[in-house]
């Protein structure tokens, strides 16, 4: 949650911070300000400059590496492919938010759980308007989708989940109703292995 968090406070800062083309300094300062939504835990955002965009990588392991365990508790076994995606000024406070890299997450807990995710391929664009702080546009093309899920605790008992999808589309498109009020619609479709 505070990484998402953070990606949409940088989201609805000033789009001045994408109107010139991108620069060394202007990738230091962007990598300070998403640090600066996740707190004292270094590593977590790097931002470079890529044209007239910039590329940034999330990786969520500094922040999961700093969760407490309680007294007894095993630490779970986890990991995730840092999220790369771009950014580029579409002026007019839109704002071109892109990623094409797959998606790998698996969490071990002993005899407690064991799960895993994995998207082949990634293909996602969607346009954030600054002035309406919300996405007017997404769409979403993934493939190769595993997932699998195992649970055996007391409280749940015995739990089995797996599934492959060939294939997933999502879009969707918002407008602002109201002043802080976004109306929209999505849609979603799966094509099975």
């Amino acid at each position: 949650p505070r990484l998402s968090r953070a990606v949409t406070l940088l989201l609805l800062t000033s789009t001045s911070a994408f109107a010139a083309p991108a620069t060394p300094e202007e990738a230091a300062r962007l990598t300070a300000l998403f640090q600066s939504h996740v707190g004292d835990v270094p590593g977590v955002f790097t931002v470079k400059p890529n044209g007239d965009a910039y590329d940034v990588t999330a990786d969520a392991m500094p922040l999961l590496a700093k969760i407490p365990l309680q007294p007894g508790e095993v630490k779970p076994m986890i990991s995730i492919t840092p999220w790369q995606f771009q950014i580029a000024d579409q002026g007019n406070g839109k704002w071109l938010v892109t990623q094409n890299k797959p998606f790998d997450m698996s969490v071990k807990a002993e005899n407690q759980l064991d799960l895993a995710i994995k998207v082949g391929s990634v293909n996602y664009a969607a346009t954030f308007d600054a002035n309406m702080r919300f996405f007017t546009s997404t769409k979403a093309d993934l493939g190769d989708i595993t997932f699998s899920e195992k649970i055996d605790s007391p409280d749940t008992g015995k739990i089995d989940v797996a599934f492959a999808l060939k294939s997933m589309h999502y879009e969707s498109a918002n407008r602002e109703a109201a002043p802080g009020v976004v109306d929209g619609e999505g849609k979603a479709t799966y094509v099975a292995l």
